[in-house]
């Protein structure tokens, strides 16, 4: 049995270079709307999926649906990537269990959680864009499939800032495969040993970067 679900949100590229080269003040504005924004997602998985089921589910026959305290998470936020690029995302641990109105615990119902993964993407994305927007005034690309980038942050220094998906890129041409499962495992072949640096220096480096460029 699964003991929990890791449920990672992360912001566009676009929004992450304009949180790691802003000023204190726009930097707060842009963590908070991730954050606003998080907690508006995860609220619509919680209320679409946190149910107990109760009865025989299966051969037609499906089981019955009482309400739940909601989720037992914790939520982990980290500013950057596992190679120290700027990447706003936070990692929701969602336990398996729900406490339902009947006193009884039971599992999640996985498939409904998957099944509203995508949407409650869509509602991070939204609700991200919309924050930033009346905050900041920012104004945003194309929507494709629930994401925009913010106009104005040169296409060359997001890449810079995106080494991660570029090695996994690059494993993935390597081995000449793209599905799902050969993404993952690219994910793992390359994924570096965690570097904790001092976000004075981050920004510095960051920067430094954007100099150049």
């Amino acid at each position: 049995r699964n003991a929990g679900y890791d449920v990672c949100v992360s912001a566009p590229k676009s929004v992450s270079t304009l949180f790691a080269l802003a000023g204190p003040d726009v930097a707060a504005t842009v963590r908070e709307a991730h954050e606003q924004a998080v907690a508006t997602a995860i609220g619509y998985l919680e209320r679409e999926t946190a149910y107990g089921l109760r009865g025989h589910q299966g051969d037609g026959q499906r089981s019955a649906r009482i309400a739940t305290d909601g989720f037992v998470a914790a939520a982990f936020s980290h500013q950057t990537s596992r190679a120290n690029d700027p990447q706003l995302h936070t990692h929701v641990v969602v336990a398996n269990a729900l406490r339902g109105a009947d006193g009884k615990w039971s599992a999640l119902d996985s498939r409904s959680l998957y099944r509203h993964a995508t949407t409650a993407s869509y509602v991070y994305h939204a609700v991200l864009r919309g924050q930033l927007t009346a905050e900041l005034g920012v104004g945003w690309t194309h929507v494709d499939k629930g994401i925009g980038e913010i106009i104005g942050i040169p296409a060359d220094l997001q890449r810079a800032f995106s080494t991660r998906r570029e090695a996994i890129e690059d494993e993935l041409a390597s081995t000449g495969q793209t599905d799902p499962a050969a993404a993952q495992r690219a994910c793992l072949t390359t994924r570096p040993s965690k570097q904790h640096l001092d976000e004075a220096d981050l920004r510095e480096q960051w920067a430094q970067t954007a100099r150049r460029l």
